[in-house]
């Protein structure tokens, strides 16, 4: 088919790049034109004004009686930097033969499958959006939703959009709203149904308004503003969003927002969206901070000391047989009501004015007495 051989040609076109000729003895590399020693050193990279009539071998800029790379020469045709990296590229003997490697593979070899990991790195490593894929593909969810977030920001769904572009005289609208085109980002985000789950779900009104051409940019733009697990979380609920948009389209149901939303948390036991962990019930401002200290207790704690010596008891409490390290065992039992409790060493001495005094009292090998303020409340 057409479309399948011009993705052939674009991808062979690509590949290209990658392959190239190793020194041997030199004969069949023509500088002008050939790809070799490394990626990207091809006759784009000669200065060919500088070339003589008859340098277009890979050996003309060798010296030789020492079979060794003429280093000015080289320099001066390919400037200091690459001049230096073509110095380091070893010459072969004169019975081995130049002869096309790959060099995108340590042994020089090609195989499809190499070939086919090396063009979606090209595509996903090192294009705009590099620094978002490395995040996505660090959020921890279940492999399903890691490959359904691949395919949004690659816009590989089938939506009625998609659909048309490859079949003659379908559909474009939405079949939910009724839109006039179905595309991907009006299926997850601005289909009123879609709207309304992403509302629940507390995301940021300026996101969800906001109009976007492509679902990578608006991604984007989350990755911004919320952290690994609330993006984690926000792409399960994009994933609940197409579910229910192919529930629709199947079998003739949609379910109701408050449903969808509620699926999420069989996925995710701590489900939550923009660090929102919301609470129904009337309480005052002293009674709200009270209530957050109170949940921050139960989750991660950390206790400090300036002692080094209480901080080593409590790490190594597992073999200490001592008395203290028994009622050390005795408080730890308590750690049992935090998520992670965890005791660390701390220098005490960032206080600057205390920290002053002591070091002149040992100095000094003096006492100081000083008065205690009146006015002064504790």
């Amino acid at each position: 088919k057409p479309r399948l051989l011009g993705n052939i040609d674009v991808a062979a076109e690509a590949l290209k790049e990658g392959f190239g000729w190793q020194v041997g003895c030199g004969d069949r590399i023509n500088i002008r034109t050939d790809n070799w020693g490394m990626e990207g050193l091809n006759g784009g990279a000669v200065k060919s004004n500088l070339l003589n009539p008859n340098e277009y071998r890979v050996k003309d800029p060798w010296l030789d009686e020492s079979r060794s790379w003429n280093t000015f020469r080289v320099r001066e045709l390919y400037g200091q930097d690459l001049g230096d990296k073509i110095c380091n590229l070893p010459i072969g003997d004169e019975n081995h033969n130049d002869i096309m490697v790959r060099f995108h593979n340590s042994l020089g070899s090609f195989t499809s499958k190499s070939a086919y990991s090396w063009l979606l790195s090209k595509q996903m490593g090192f294009g705009p959006h590099r620094f978002l894929w490395k995040a996505l593909w660090k959020l921890d969810n279940i492999p399903k939703i890691l490959v359904f977030t691949w395919r949004v920001g690659h816009e590989i769904l089938p939506t009625n959009v998609k659909i048309a572009s490859v079949q003659r005289g379908f559909g474009q609208e939405c079949p939910r709203c009724g839109a006039e085109y179905e595309t991907l980002i009006h299926a997850l985000k601005d289909c009123p149904t879609s709207r309304a789950i992403l509302s629940i779900a507390g995301l940021d009104n300026s996101i969800i308004s906001k109009d976007y051409k492509c679902c990578i940019d608006c991604m984007e733009d989350m990755m911004r503003v919320l952290d690994r697990i609330a993006m984690a979380d926000l792409m399960t609920t994009l994933w609940n969003c197409w579910n229910n948009r192919n529930n629709f389209l199947f079998r003739g149901k949609e379910e109701e927002e408050q449903v969808v939303w509620g699926k999420n948390s069989m996925i995710s036991k701590d489900f939550r969206i923009c660090n929102l962990g919301f609470k129904e019930m009337q309480l005052s401002v002293d009674e709200s901070e009270w209530y957050a200290f109170d949940k921050s207790i139960k989750g991660h704690v950390i206790f400090e000391s300036n002692n080094a010596f209480l901080v080593n008891k409590v790490k190594n409490h597992q073999r200490d047989v001592t008395v203290i390290g028994a009622r050390i065992k005795e408080n730890i039992k308590a750690f049992v009501n935090f998520n992670s409790a965890n005791c660390v060493w701390t220098n005490r001495s960032s206080n600057s004015v205390a920290d002053f005094i002591c070091k002149k009292m040992c100095a000094e090998a003096c006492t100081w007495f000083f008065g205690y303020p009146n006015c002064c409340n504790l």
